[in-house]
């Protein structure tokens, strides 16, 4: 048994690295992301390649937003936007839906298609109202969505 601490989220660290348990240490030296460094002013500073001190504490730079994605070529036609709401639901659209914070999910004209069932389909990350991909070649102003 250990008292190490051990963190799922690796960018909530908040404790030395010396008192990580290995399996925390060795994802967040794997981390391809960045990391940052708390320094004694209170602050923490961004390391390109951190010492890996045991008294220092480090965590892990967040993710990236990523679009999310899908195979254009296996979605039909009509389909021209791709969006994922706030409980990572994914949804085809013919033209732009727009954000709809209060239920976070999207709201527009259909027609509509689950697009949960692509294997190719990457729902993305980052804040959901800022998920939605288009079709190569669509441009959402000509149809006066945005």
């Amino acid at each position: 048994m250990t008292d190490r601490a051990h963190f799922e989220n690796l960018t909530e660290i908040n404790v030395p690295f010396g008192l990580l348990d290995d399996d925390t240490q060795e994802r967040l030296k794997a981390w391809a992301h960045g990391w940052q460094l708390f320094n004694v002013h209170g602050n923490w500073l961004s390391v390109f390649k951190p010492f890996w001190n045991r008294q220092a504490v480090y965590r892990a730079l967040p993710e990236p937003n990523r679009k999310p994605s899908v195979n254009w070529d296996h979605v039909a036609k009509r389909f021209n936007v791709l969006t994922v709401d706030g409980v990572e639901q994914a949804m085809l659209w013919k033209s732009s839906p727009s954000p709809w914070p209060e239920r976070m999910i999207w709201s527009g004209k259909g027609p509509v298609y689950d697009a949960n069932a692509f294997e190719s389909l990457d729902i993305g990350s980052g804040p959901w109202h800022q998920r939605i991909a288009y079709r190569p070649g669509y441009e959402p102003e000509a149809d006066g969505d945005e």
